[in-house]
């Protein structure tokens, strides 16, 4: 997570924040627009590295071949997760944290029903890797 995010989100709730207290709507779009391009483009950077090394880290570090399948389809929930973390950080620097709440409490809401589904309907671990991505 620290490599996916260095502080992004933090920046992104501060002067969100900060320029929206001002009034300064130019600033403040400017912050929101360079710090999802930079999330987003760390994260898909990270997710490509992920896919790329998925055999030789399932080989090495899990001693498990058969797990690179696996890590390939949990490297696209970085990108998700990333842009969810950057809304969230909005959402909080706009000071519109109940909207924050609702989000995540939905993200979680879908992200188990999901899971859970593709479980019971005999997916296995493969199907809650895919009801973590899908959310």
């Amino acid at each position: 997570m620290l490599i996916q995010d260095p502080g992004i989100t933090v920046a992104l709730v501060r002067y969100v924040s900060m320029y929206h207290t001002e009034g300064n709507k130019v600033k403040q779009s400017n912050v929101i627009v360079t710090g999802l391009i930079i999330n987003l483009t760390t994260a898909i950077v990270i997710s490509l590295v992920l896919y790329i090394l998925a055999t030789p880290i399932a080989e090495v570090f899990l001693q498990q071949r058969e797990l690179d399948n696996m890590l390939k389809i949990s490297s696209l929930a970085i990108i998700g997760q990333s842009l969810i973390n950057a809304a969230n950080a909005i959402f909080i620097g706009y000071m519109k944290v109940k909207l924050q709440n609702i989000t995540t409490i939905i993200y979680s809401i879908i992200k188990g029903v999901t899971q859970s589904a593709l479980v019971l309907l005999g997916f296995g671990l493969g199907g809650a890797i895919a009801g973590q991505v899908a959310a």
